[in-house]
C-alpha cells in the first residue's frame, strides 16, 4: 500500500475543510486559506494515482468494478445528501435539486444548484465520470502511447473551453470545464505519476532526486498560492491561459509532492505510524462529505459559536462524525461491496 498517498487523502479533505471554515477564522476574507480548495485538485490527482495500477493493466472487469464503486462512494453519499436536505431551506426547487444530486447531475445549470446542499458536492460528478471512463482508458493501453495521446488531446480540449467561456459567467463551456472534459487532464497526472514511480531507474531509488522533486512541488505550489493572494482570488480578472489552466498547474505541483511520499509504505513505516496515516486516509470521504453541515447542525441547535472556537468545535465534530460514518457505514458497505463482487467473479470462473 501507497500510505503516503493514502495519508495525502485526509490532506486533501483538511484543505477542503479549512477553505469552507476559513470565514469563520478571517472575517469572511479567507486569503491564503481559500487557496486550500486546490485540496479538490490534489483529489483527482490522487485518483488517478489509485487508478493507474487497474487501467495499466488493460483489462477492467465491468460488473466487478462497477459494484465496488458504487458500494464504496454510493451509499454514505447518499445518506449525507439526505443530511443535507433535512438541513436546507425548503423551496420550489428543493426537491428538483434532490433529485439531480441522487443523479450526479446537479452540475448540469447553475452554481445555485451546484452549491445548494453542500458545496462540495460539485466534484462527485466528476468523479463518477472518471470511473465510467476507466475502462474505456484501460482498453485504450494496448495501444502506443495512448494515454500520452489522451492526455494532449485533454489539454487541447480544455485549450478550447477556456478561450471560448465569458469569465464570470455560467456558459455552455463553464460548465464542461467543471466535468471530465476539462479536468480529465488532472486524473492523468497521478496516473502518469504512478507509472513513473513504478518505472526501473536509478532516479527514483535515489533518495535526493525525491527530495528535490519534491522541494520543486512545494516551490511551484507556493507560487501558484502567492499568484492566487496577489488577483484576490478571482483569477477570471487576469491573464485568461494562467486562469484557465490554474487548476492543471496546481494538479501537477502537487504530483511534484506526492513523488517522495509515494516511497512511504509499509515497510518503512513504524506501526504506530502506518495507523495512523492509513486511517487518516480512511476517514477523508465522510470529512468532504460532511464538514459544511457541522456549522449548520450548531445553528440548528441554537448553539451560538464564533472565530476560532466555532472552527475547532465544527472541527472536532466533524471528525466525530466522520469516524462513526466511516467505522459504521462506510468501511462494512465497502467491504460488501467487495464480497458481492468477489462472489461474481467466482462464480464466472465455475462457468
Amino acid at each position: 500500500m501507497f500510505i503516503g498517498i493514502e495519508f495525502s487523502r485526509g490532506v486533501a479533505a483538511l484543505m477542503v475543510l479549512i477553505t469552507h471554515y476559513s470565514y469563520m477564522i478571517t472575517n469572511g476574507s479567507g486569503g491564503i486559506l481559500n487557496f486550500l480548495w486546490t485540496g479538490v485538485d490534489l483529489f483527482f490527482v490522487i485518483s488517478g494515482f489509485v487508478f493507474a495500477k487497474l487501467i495499466y493493466s488493460g483489462k477492467v472487469n465491468l460488473k466487478h468494478f462497477f459494484i465496488r464503486r458504487f458500494f464504496r462512494l454510493f451509499p454514505i453519499y447518499l445518506l449525507t445528501l439526505i443530511i443535507y436536505f433535512m438541513l436546507s431551506t425548503r423551496n420550489s426547487e428543493s426537491i428538483h435539486y434532490l433529485i439531480n444530486h441522487i443523479f450526479f447531475l446537479h452540475t448540469l445549470t447553475s452554481l445555485e444548484e451546484a452549491f445548494y446542499f453542500n458545496p462540495a458536492f460539485w466534484s462527485l460528478p466528476v468523479e463518477v465520470e472518471f470511473y465510467l471512463f476507466v475502462p474505456l482508458i484501460a482498453y485504450l493501453t494496448k495501444f502506443k502511447n495512448a494515454l500520452l495521446k489522451i492526455f494532449f488531446v485533454a489539454i487541447i480540449f480544455k485549450l478550447f473551453l477556456v478561450l471560448n467561456r465569458t469569465p464570470g459567467e455560467v456558459d455552455s463551456y463553464y460548465i464542461l470545464s467543471v466535468h471530465l472534459t476539462g479536468i480529465l487532464a488532472e486524473f492523468l497526472i497521478g496516473t502518469f505519476l504512478y507509472k513513473f514511480i513504478l518505472t526501473p531507474n536509478c532516479y527514483s531509488k535515489d533518495i535526493k532526486f525525491r527530495i528535490i522533486i519534491g522541494g520543486l512541488g512545494v516551490l511551484f505550489i507556493s507560487s501558484l498560492a502567492s499568484h492566487f493572494v496577489n488577483v484576490g482570488g478571482s483569477l477570471d480578472n487576469h491573464s485568461v491561459l494562467i486562469g484557465g489552466f490554474f487548476n492543471i498547474l496546481c494538479a501537477l505541483s502537487y504530483a511534484f509532492i506526492l513523488f517522495p511520499l509515494s516511497f512511504v509504505n509499509e515497510q518503512n513505516t513504524p506501526k504506530y505510524l502506518k495507523h495512523i496515516l492509513i486511517y487518516t486516509g480512511a476517514i477523508s470521504y465522510p470529512v468532504y462529505l460532511i464538514h459544511n453541515a457541522s456549522p449548520k447542525i450548531f445553528q440548528l441547535m441554537d448553539i451560538h459559536l464564533n472565530g476560532i472556537i466555532l472552527f475547532l468545535a465544527s472541527l472536532f465534530f466533524t471528525l466525530f462524525v466522520a469516524i462513526v460514518l466511516h467505522n459504521y457505514i462506510e468501511e462494512p458497505l465497502r467491504l460488501y461491496g467487495q464480497r458481492i463482487s468477489r462472489k461474481y467473479i467466482y462464480r464466472l470462473s465455475e462457468k
